[in-house]
């Protein structure tokens, strides 16, 4: 079986609502024997601070070069399959697999 491992990221403070759809997809993982991790604002330490320099207005650019840089690592280090689900997506069938 191919390893997956699913990724979110989601600032300390957020909405109930945001904990309650990450909490569904920590279920969701583990249920089908996903890895599973989680970062907070620490996601942007994947960005070179040059590159952060320049786009410091451009927050949703720089988050997604984030997530492109931390999957290529956890693909280089493990492989398999590297799924990112934002923190507001929320588990409705939880029989579906990837």
């Amino acid at each position: 079986m191919t390893p997956i491992t699913i990724l979110q990221s989601a600032a300390d403070e957020r909405p109930d609502w945001v904990s309650r759809c990450m909490a569904s997809v920590v279920d969701w993982s583990q249920q089908h024997g996903y890895r599973y991790h989680c970062t907070g604002d620490e996601l942007f330490d994947w960005v070179t601070p040059e590159l952060g320099a320049k786009l410091r207005d451009r927050t949703s650019i720089l988050a997604d070069l984030a997530r492109l840089r931390w999957i290529e690592a956890e693909l280089s280090a493990r492989g398999g399959l590297v799924v990112w689900i934002d923190a507001d997506t929320l588990v409705v069938d939880p029989s579906w697999r990837v």
